[in-house]
């Protein structure tokens, strides 16, 4: 599933770079056993780590 993540996290970025520059149709195909997983992690979504819950309260610094 990692790789179909991925996949529509740079999806998602180019449409965010090329939005006035390109139309890109929105089209996702997807493996039957990779959309129910997708649907339980949308469902049942994790909890945010520590090092995300920094980031988002502008304590994230640069370093990884």
């Amino acid at each position: 599933m990692r790789d179909e993540a991925q996949a529509l996290l740079s999806y998602r970025e180019a449409g965010r770079e090329l939005q006035h520059q390109a139309f890109i149709p929105t089209r996702l195909v997807l493996s039957e056993s990779a959309f129910d997983e997708l649907a339980d992690q949308l469902e049942r979504p994790a909890s945010p780590t520590d090092r995300l819950l920094e980031l988002m309260r502008g304590r994230g610094g640069q370093s990884v």
